[in-house]
């Protein structure tokens, strides 16, 4: 008997059989392949206008994304830049002291200068024993200070006058203080004044005031005082040279204020500033008590 698996009729069905079979994998395989890479969707088309080169194949950037914002950030939204960190503790001390606290007390003014000398009108200080012209700051009203009798009927004793004519110097007197010392004239300084040039009446040439009959009778300024530093006789021969005004250093008047409170047995009666009594016929008298005479000093 015939072997079955040798038939020709079995053989070639084998072989259509295997044949369908390799045949159905292989499409099955191209089938899988092509919807694999059906996937991957086209490259989206690139737009081009006249203004854009065929090089700039580059899309634009995507928007930002939109801002989220609540009830809480609302106020703030505007706040983009963080607030800087606070200082620290002691800057932030220093910081507080140097704006609010107490300014610093300004400092104090300089000393003022205090000028205790007298000045010629060469500003130069006047000094002791140098003879000087006393002259009027006011050239219309009158000349220097001189000498005269009390009327046109006396001829003696001599009267501390200023003259009537403005071109007239007066006489030079001289300054010497009570007390020895500087030879610097300077302020509130007791001191004599005595004209230079000799006179007719025998009087010393030393200035001093004229005792008044009567308790309220001006006491104008004579000559015939004396020297001395104690005595009460003396103290009516002291005079002083006082500013004019406080602030002007140029402008001076003379004063009886004689300083002598502690001598014993003197009552000082008097005190006040020299100046100008215009009598009947005339003559410019010095005395206590008037508009003080406000006088510069010029070095003969």
């Amino acid at each position: 008997m015939a072997n079955k698996y040798n038939s020709p009729i079995l053989s070639s069905f084998l072989l259509l059989l295997l044949a369908f079979t390799l045949t159905t994998v292989i499409a099955q395989d191209d089938h899988n392949h092509d919807h694999d890479l059906g996937t991957v969707p086209p490259p989206p088309p690139v737009v081009e206008d006249d203004h854009i080169h065929d090089h700039d194949t580059v899309p634009p950037p995507p928007p930002p994304p939109p801002v989220v914002e609540d009830d809480h950030d609302h106020d703030h939204d505007h706040d983009i830049v963080p607030p800087p960190p606070p200082p620290s503790p002691a800057h932030d001390d220093h910081d507080h002291d140097h704006d609010h606290g107490p300014a610093p007390p300004p400092p104090p003014p300089a000393a003022p200068v205090t000028i205790v000398n007298i000045f010629d009108t060469d500003a130069k200080p006047v000094v002791s024993g140098q003879k000087y012209y006393i002259l009027p700051v006011v050239q219309r009203r009158g000349g220097g200070v001189g000498s005269k009798p009390l009327n046109a009927y006396e001829k003696c004793p001599l009267n501390v006058v200023q003259e009537t004519d403005t071109k007239a110097l007066g006489i030079p007197v001289t300054f010497k203080p009570i007390k020895s010392g500087s030879t610097n004239i300077t302020f509130s300084t007791d001191m004599n004044i005595a004209f230079t040039s000799s006179n007719g009446c025998n009087q010393s040439p030393i200035w001093t005031l004229k005792p008044g009959k009567h308790e309220n009778e001006t006491q104008y300024v004579i000559l015939g005082g004396s020297t001395g530093l104690r005595g009460p006789n003396t103290v009516k021969s002291w005079f002083k040279i006082e500013r004019f005004f406080p602030r002007f250093h140029f402008d001076y008047k003379l004063v009886f204020c004689p300083s002598a409170n502690d001598l014993p047995g003197f009552k000082e009666t008097i005190c006040g500033d020299l100046g100008v009594y215009i009598q009947e016929d005339g003559t410019w008298l010095l005395g206590v008590g008037a508009p003080p005479l406000r006088v510069k000093f010029k070095k003969a």
